[in-house]
Parts: structure tokens; sequence; C-alpha cells
């Protein structure tokens, strides 16, 4: 069972609401209440209709509805160009040399380029030189790599200081932890929270939830997330930016160092909206 559904149970017991576990892995849960059934698969929950979903996991979809109205890393999209006929009115650049030739007229090195559709770091590729895009692309595009996409995208490089993941709740900012790498040492994956020796520490200071909530409020007119991780960073010169939403982020790292009991409670709230408790 995955923590997200350990901690739900935890919030379920804690309310007296009834659950059954409806797989052998533990990660399909069933929760009843006055006649109402909802239903909890792996990390997804019964709050965010499919279109939502689909959305939040093509970036390149995410990025053009959200960037015109919060601060997003400029992003273009390329589609590989061996795609299927089927697809090919969809096709801009014809292959991976205009590609890269195109990428290289709207970015300067560093950048990161990575794929359209991923978590967990995966296939996300910081390019320190124009040498770089061209080995980064054909990765991607790499058919015979369980990591292949068939879209690429090139994205405007940001100096992180600071980065986080906020959990919002109906629009309503729940709270927030910081992806900290002060005492930790890079292995390869660019996500934060893949370093050996990162932590997920929850913020408790009311200035910087008061200024993601105020930098990200358009996001909640535009789209109908009512259960996201944002993640976000904030640059050496304080701006704040909006890298992608997730619309059913993983706690493992969060409960791991300490934030359990806060988890709990989060669900209890959930359990409250979905029940009207």
């Amino acid at each position: 069972m995955n923590p997200n559904l350990s901690h739900l149970i935890e919030a379920c017991h804690s309310l007296g609401i009834e659950y059954s576990i409806n797989h052998s892995s533990g990660n399909l849960i069933s929760v009843r209440h006055h006649g109402r059934t909802a239903l909890f698969a792996g990390y997804t929950t019964p709050l965010n209709d499919h279109s939502t979903i689909q959305i939040c996991q093509d970036k390149e979809f995410f990025y053009q509805l959200i960037a015109p109205s919060v601060r997003m890393p400029l992003t273009h999209g390329y589609l590989n160009p061996a795609t299927s006929e089927k697809h090919r009115a969809y096709l801009e650049f014809a292959s991976v040399e205009a590609i890269v030739a195109d990428i290289l007229n709207h970015f300067t090195p560093p950048l990161i380029v990575k794929k359209n559709r991923g978590s967990t770091g995966t296939n996300v590729f910081l390019a320190e030189a124009a040498t770089d895009v061209t080995t980064c692309i054909e990765e991607i595009f790499n058919r015979h790599s369980y990591k292949f996409d068939y879209i690429a995208l090139a994205q405007e490089y940001i100096a992180i200081a600071r980065e986080y993941r906020i959990i919002y709740l109906n629009g309503k900012l729940e709270f927030a932890y910081e992806k900290n790498i002060e005492h930790a040492r890079f292995t390869g994956n660019l996500s934060r929270l893949h370093w050996e020796g990162a932590q997920a520490l929850l913020v408790d200071d009311l200035q910087l939830l008061q200024a993601f909530d105020l930098a990200f409020a358009p996001l909640f007119q535009l789209l109908p997330l009512h259960f996201c991780g944002l993640d976000a960073a904030i640059d050496h010169d304080g701006n704040i930016w909006l890298i992608e939403a997730n619309s059913a982020p993983g706690f493992g790292y969060f409960v791991a160092d300490g934030g359990g009991p806060r988890l709990i409670q989060f669900y209890e709230r959930m359990l409250s909206v979905l029940f009207g408790l």
C-alpha cells in the first residue's frame, strides 16, 4: 500500500468513516459514508475529472493554457519527426536537425530538455551547451527506450534558489513543503527529492505561503483542478515560478521526513469535502 492510501485510511479511522481495501496490493480503496462511495486508486482521487488529469499530464497543454496568466518558464514543444502518418498533420519540423535549430533560435544554453509526459525526473536533461541539445532530443525520441515520448519540450533554464511542492484542495492552499537540498548530493536526477540526502520540509512561513497563493490563484480560474500538487520554484532574484502541476501527487518523501500527521489532517479535510462533513 502506498503512503497516500495508508494515511487516507488513518483519516478514515479518525473520522469514523467506513472503507474497504479492494485489491491485494492495498492500492484500491473504497470509502463509504451515508450511502455514497468514493474510490481512491493508486495515487489518484475522485476529485479531478478526466480532462483536467490529461491536461496536467500533458505539460505542453498545461503550459499553453496556464502560462498567459501565471509566470512559467518559456516552453516549446516538438513532435517526433518519425511520427505515424495519421499524426503528420501536426508535424512542424521534419527532422531532429530542424528541431534543434529552432530550439537554438529561441533558447540560449543552458536550457532544460525533457519529455512531455513524465514524472520523477525521468528524461529531464540540462543541456549546458548547444551540442547537448541533439543528444537530449534523440534520447527522448528513442523508441527502443521505455522512457520514450513522441513530444520533446525545450524549456527556459531558471536559476533556482529554492524549490517547493504546494498542495491545493478545491483551490485552497492546504500546505507546502520545500524540496530541500542543503545537505544533499546530486546523483544524476535533476528532480531535487531524488538527490541523496534531500528532505521534504514543511513550510511554516505564512508570508511565503501567501505569496504562493497570490501567484497561483489565476490557475484555478482556468482549470478546475480540485486536488493537486504544484511544483514551484523561487529564483535568486526572488521571483516565483510555476514549473508544472501534478493531479495525483505522491507523498512518500514528505511522510519519510515526518509529514505523516499533517498528511492525515489533510485527508480528513479531503474526506470532509467529499462527503460534506
